[in-house]
């Protein structure tokens, strides 16, 4: 029997539970050669168990599908998942594939039906233990929030969580710029407009990022800064999920939210947060609101070559008398942050048609035409992850090499051999080595998860590509959305042109090899027409 050896292990659990990704490896070697069995390939991530978007888990998955091996074989069941039903839906897919799955630390084989049965009634005993879990922990949060305490997760811009008081503590810079956006409000700027003054003069959020609207609004509603503390202001759908696997994050009822007093400090008055909301809600009233009906499927896709904002669809009244609409694009860089960005609007009409002509030359090729879809996006992901194993294989040599050299030195040093001055000198280095080999590991993350590598982007491309020829007219806005997202990456448009066009693979190959290159979508001869057809200028 050949089998394969799942490992996996995150340096929290390496630490606490004392098992490296060399003592699971040996383990299941031994196991595997008393048994009789051969094994084929190993497959180790370092990536936590709540996540079933895992490097060489997916990878192993692809080799599934391609019966590579006959048994899986793990050191614990939690090294395959920690979530129950993503681990029942893990061995049931080897299933499908006439796959078997074995712990070779606990007491049941799925190869045997009395296996099975095991595997069901430990599964089953786990997801109760779990909901008892859960009926005794939210009544003790809600008794927790409502004397006032922090109940946990990333705490709110202009705040910290001290962790020996266990509550919310001021953030002396955070606070000012919280302070400084409720003033702003209260003086008559917009959202828009603030949010550009802290773009222009280089704030940035807690994670590094540019302010933006959405974000000023949110910090202008939260009754944190009134020293209130929320509680259940958002639940998870169990249901339905992200397509990355994670839960969706749903806002409860307003009525269901329960308002309670903080131990914190507020940041705001009550009388000056109550006139905000008056003012919100009388904006909010207001507001113009986006055509949903007229469909802009290139939102998303469409970037300004000048500010690297995205562009925005819009319509405008082009005929009293019909009442007729045209649906343009436009950079939303005044909206978003108040630039005053010169990149002209266009009208969708003339982009639109040239994108299509552009996936018809696509799905025309001979290649596409003349092989399988599903074939083509596995070479690539087959390819390109060979190649990343290496890397990341090599990557991983050299953090080893260098932790133990950190272990070394540390040795050396409380050993008496070297003194603190030689070892700070010499240990800078060796952590700013490992500081970079981190960061490639974590770019090198990236790159596994791009979706022409994933599973769920070949089955989704095989269908829309299959389909595209007699479906191309009927498809509707969130089909034709969905395809076009399959296909390009990015579109960059400057002063009506293309200036950049990129597609995922294989894709971007048979565009290679037609020699294509992005030009011109709105000609002089076109823009003139179009002023004259409407009597402006967009």
């Amino acid at each position: 029997m050949k089998c394969a050896c799942y490992l996996r292990v995150s340096t929290d659990e390496q630490a606490q539970e004392g098992y490296s990704l060399e003592v699971q490896e040996e383990n299941l070697k031994k196991f595997a050669e008393n048994s009789g069995w051969e094994v084929v390939k190993i497959y180790s991530d370092d990536k936590s168990g709540y996540s079933i978007n895992r490097p060489a888990l997916n990878q192993l998955f692809a080799d599934a599908k391609l019966s590579k091996f006959d048994m899986v074989l793990v050191y614990k069941t939690d090294r395959f998942s920690r979530k129950l039903k993503d681990l029942l839906n893990l061995v049931d897919d080897l299933d499908s594939y006439n796959i078997a799955f074995k712990s070779v630390t606990e007491p049941f084989d799925t190869t045997t039906s009395s296996g099975k049965l095991m595997f069901q009634q430990l599964g089953s005993f786990a997801e109760f233990e779990r909901n008892r879990i859960v009926e005794r922990v939210l009544p003790g949060m809600r008794k927790s929030a409502e004397k006032g305490n922090w109940q946990g997760g990333k705490p709110p811009y202009g705040y910290q969580y001290n962790k020996e008081k266990k509550m919310l503590e001021i953030h002396k810079e955070e606070a000012k710029l919280v302070q400084r956006i409720y003033k702003m409000y209260l003086e008559n700027k917009s959202i828009t407009c603030i949010a550009g003054y802290f773009y222009e003069h280089g704030y940035k959020t807690r994670c590094g990022g540019k302010f933006y609207p959405s974000l000023v609004c949110d910090i202008l509603k939260n009754k944190i800064y009134l020293g209130k503390i929320e509680w259940a202001r958002y639940t998870f759908d169990e249901v339905e999920r992200k397509k990355t696997g994670k839960r969706k994050v749903i806002k409860n009822d307003p009525a269901n939210i329960l308002i309670f007093e903080g131990k914190h400090e507020a940041l705001i008055s009550e009388e000056d947060y109550d006139f905000v909301q008056k003012k919100l809600a009388a904006n909010r009233r207001g507001q113009l609101h986006r055509n949903r009906n007229a469909g802009y499927p290139l939102t998303g896709l469409l970037y300004c070559g000048k500010c690297n904002h995205r562009f925005r669809g819009a319509s405008q009244l082009s005929s009293r008398k019909t009442k007729e609409k045209k649906r343009y694009y436009r950079c939303c860089g005044k909206v978003e942050h108040d630039i005053d960005c010169k990149n002209s609007s266009f009208k969708a009409e003339y982009i639109e048609p040239q994108i299509f002509a552009i996936i018809r030359m696509i799905v025309e090729h001979p290649k596409l035409q003349n092989a399988r879809v599903e074939g083509l996006t596995r070479f690539n992901e087959y390819s390109n992850n060979t190649d990343l194993e290496v890397e990341a294989k090599n990557l991983k040599d050299k953090l080893r090499k260098n932790l133990k050299k950190q272990k070394q030195l540390w040795r050396s040093h409380s050993e008496g051999c070297m003194t603190y001055e030689v070892y700070k000198n010499e240990s800078i280095d060796v952590r700013a080595e490992e500081q970079r080999i981190n960061s490639d590991l974590a770019k090198l993350d990236m790159k596994t998860i791009e979706k022409e590598r994933s599973e769920e982007y070949e089955l989704r491309l095989k269908k829309v590509v299959s389909e595209f020829k007699r479906t191309c007219d009927k498809m509707d806005l969130m089909l034709t959305k969905e395809f076009l997202q399959l296909i390009f990456k990015r579109i960059v448009v400057k002063d009506r042109r293309i200036v950049e066009l990129v597609v995922y693979e294989p894709f971007d190959t048979f565009l290679g090899e037609m020699n294509f290159k992005a030009s011109s979508f709105f000609s002089e001869e076109q823009e003139s027409h179009a002023d004259r057809s409407d009597g402006r200028t967009v």
